[in-house]
């Protein structure tokens, strides 16, 4: 579950693209804000190095510590 303070990267969603991973690390940021609704997928707002952007939580992987660091 990603919640403000998080820090996230883009995942590609839907479609058939060719020698393209699934996840784009390069584009690192930190989740500023979120919008929870009943009914809905979760927005998050993502603070980029240079720009502010909403975002599904279908479209973010949080980056987590892994297991023996």
């Amino acid at each position: 579950m990603i919640k403000r303070g998080d820090i996230v990267f883009l995942r590609r969603a839907g479609g058939i693209i060719k020698d393209i991973p699934k996840e784009d690390k390069s584009r690192i940021g930190l989740v500023i804000d979120e919008h929870i609704e009943k009914g809905c997928y979760p927005q998050y707002r993502v603070q980029f190095k240079d720009e502010r952007k909403w975002f599904h939580s279908q479209y973010l992987q949080k980056i987590e510590k892994q297991r023996g660091e």
